[in-house]
């Protein structure tokens, strides 16, 4: 079995306002497992979503997007082990 992840991001503010560092950020996870021939058995697409107070990241700029990172990650592995043409 061959898995073949694909990762987007997007960073931004909820408002109108552009803030850098970002106080939403967006994770979005595709993983395409494919047999030993190299045919398509199934697809894994996830949405992790970080939020981060512009009070909170003065020490951790990232803050938000570790936050979506881990919460697509958790979401990542649910779906993977719940996907029935996987096991």
């Amino acid at each position: 079995m061959d898995a073949a992840p694909f990762i987007t991001r997007h960073p931004g503010a909820p408002d109108s306002f552009v803030t850098w560092p970002p106080t939403f950020f967006q994770v979005q996870l595709s993983c395409t497992f494919a047999d030993v021939l190299g045919s398509s058995v199934a697809e894994v697409f996830v949405t992790g979503v970080g939020q981060a107070e512009f009070a909170e990241f003065s020490s951790d700029f990232s803050l938000a997007a570790k936050r979506a990172s881990l919460d697509a990650l958790q979401k990542a592995q649910t779906a993977i082990s719940s996907e029935p043409r996987l096991k």
